[in-house]
């Protein structure tokens, strides 16, 4: 069942155990970041002894929680209770409307126009779009394109045989921005936003296992 999960399957190793009197035997085992993700998977149907059941739903919807928190931006008092007036349902519908066309908007126009229209329709702030409070030195407004323009210019240089991965461009960029004393956007915009600038750059954003930049290089310091 593991293994029909393109995810799961990802993070699957056969290791030795030991089991007493028996040795060590072969069991499977996923990577522990997959663990929440497998058990929100299971199928509380199925499940015969009741106080399991319910630990298992208490535990599934305290994930749906997590997940709104993160994709919504709702903080802890504006979840979403299990009871749901019809002004809420029509709440939920305008900003599931509002969402589409942002999500028009990036495809169209890119991520700042994504940005920009996000703020107009007055959406809750969720991080793919704002910068970490805490990383935002006051009185700074964040321009992510251009923001990463002046980092590629400035932070790098081209060299077409060259690849870099996603995880360490995005910490040159902290780098850079801390010393610039710019705003720090979260590691998923910064991608987003990279993509959308290769084509001006020429460079290629390359998904895979491991995400990687070819053609751009990080400057040396000094």
């Amino acid at each position: 069942r593991v293994n029909r999960d393109p995810i799961l399957k990802e993070g699957i190793a056969i290791m030795a155990t030991p089991l007493g009197r028996g040795g060590d035997q072969k069991a499977i085992c996923l990577r522990l970041d997959l663990i929440n993700g497998w058990l929100f998977t299971i199928d509380s149907n199925r499940i015969k002894e009741d106080s399991i059941r319910q630990r298992v739903l208490e535990y599934q919807r305290e994930c749906y929680g997590v997940l709104s928190q993160h994709f919504l931006g709702l903080s802890r008092e504006h979840e979403f209770s299990s009871e749901v007036s019809c002004d809420d349902l029509g709440s939920l519908t305008e900003i599931a409307n509002k969402s589409r066309l942002v999500e028009i908007a990036n495809r169209i126009s890119g991520p700042r126009a994504a940005c920009d229209l996000w703020r107009k329709l007055d959406l809750p702030l969720v991080p793919s779009f704002s910068a970490r409070q805490s990383d935002i030195p006051r009185g700074i407004v964040a321009d992510v394109e251009g923001q990463l323009r002046s980092f590629i210019e400035e932070g790098c240089q081209f060299d077409e045989d060259h690849t870099t991965t996603a995880r360490a461009m995005f910490l040159a960029y902290k780098d850079w921005a801390r010393s610039e004393a710019q705003p720090i956007i979260t590691e998923t915009a910064f991608g987003r936003a990279m993509l959308h600038l290769s084509q001006d750059y020429n460079f290629l954003k390359i998904k895979a296992r491991v995400v990687t930049y070819r053609g751009l290089r990080v400057k040396e310091v000094g």
